[in-house]
């Protein structure tokens, strides 16, 4: 598989209220081969049900296009991400599901950024 990643910029982003400043685009996928599976197949199987997607995983890492600077940068996002959100969290007064999974995801990525910044002094 190969593909890009895009970044956003500085104040922008991707995904559910813009909360990704990086995206994979999948671009292509080679040295795949196929195989007939027309005698494998069951009916039961195959219906109007949803069925679970295949997943599939990525291992890597990728670092802002602006190297250090730009995972500082990342970082002050992060933070002022997460901050209001925390203030949003007060007014809230029905049920804060996303916004608490979107504090819980600007604390990883905030733990993420500090991680690589101390490994990479």
């Amino acid at each position: 598989m190969s593909g890009r990643v895009d970044y956003a910029g500085e104040g922008r982003g991707f995904g559910h209220l813009n909360a990704y400043e990086t995206q994979l685009v999948l671009q292509s996928v080679s040295d795949v081969s196929a195989t007939d599976q027309a005698s494998n197949y069951d009916r039961k199987e195959y219906s109007p049900k949803p069925i679970r997607f295949p997943t599939g995983y990525l291992r890597g890492r990728v670092v802002a296009p602006a190297g250090r600077r730009g995972v500082e940068r990342a970082l002050r996002s992060y933070q002022r991400r997460l901050a209001e959100h925390l203030a949003k969290l007060d007014k809230i007064k029905r049920d804060p599901g996303s916004v608490q999974r979107e504090i819980n995801n600007f604390r990883g990525l905030i733990q993420a950024a500090r991680d690589w910044l101390s490994k990479n002094p």
